[in-house]
């Protein structure tokens, strides 16, 4: 009856199409520096000169790839309405732990920032993944209740709105 912290979440257009939409915009991010290892600081392991990060261009865009894959066996068997769910389920778990993994990886524009800028933009797109997140464990719980009605609702439109404006944000060089 309450909306507690397990309660069903609210179905708001606003931030599925936001979440939906930042699970768009990491996909065609270029590149990003690699995380330092645990122990190491910016500087690299012993602190002189900064340590040249490798760029993880095929990490990430290899993640929105399989995310743009996965959304469309998605959205091709929530549309047939004689398919089984259980391939759109298992695929909506996997979204979710490549999204995690995104979530980690920093986009190359956001990196080409000024410093007080990047953490901006860098919060900005954490929340677009986490909110993307939530997005999809609606879309899970939907397919597990075989609601395709609603299922297709949060795939369709907010989705693509989400793709639109996390391009436009996190790779305008697109």
């Amino acid at each position: 009856m309450g909306s507690g912290v397990f309660g069903r979440a609210p179905r708001g257009a606003g931030s599925v199409v936001m979440a939906i939409a930042c699970v768009a915009i990491a996909g065609f991010a270029w590149a990003q520096p690699e995380a330092p290892r645990r122990g190491e600081g910016p500087r690299g392991p012993r602190g002189g000169e900064r340590a040249e990060a490798p760029p993880r261009v095929p990490e990430l865009h290899a993640g929105m790839e399989s995310l743009k894959d996965d959304l469309k066996a998605i959205a091709s068997a929530v549309r047939s309405p004689d398919a089984p769910l259980d391939d759109a389920i298992e695929r909506c778990a996997s979204m979710e732990r490549v999204l995690i993994e995104c979530k980690a990886m920093t986009p190359a524009p956001i990196t080409e920032l000024p410093p007080d800028a990047q953490r901006a933009e860098l919060l900005a797109y954490k929340r677009a993944q986490a909110e993307a997140l939530a997005t999809l464990a609606q879309v899970e719980i939907a397919l597990i209740d075989g609601d395709r009605e609603l299922a297709w609702k949060l795939v369709s439109g907010p989705l693509l709105e989400a793709r639109k404006s996390g391009h436009q944000r996190f790779n305008p060089h697109e």
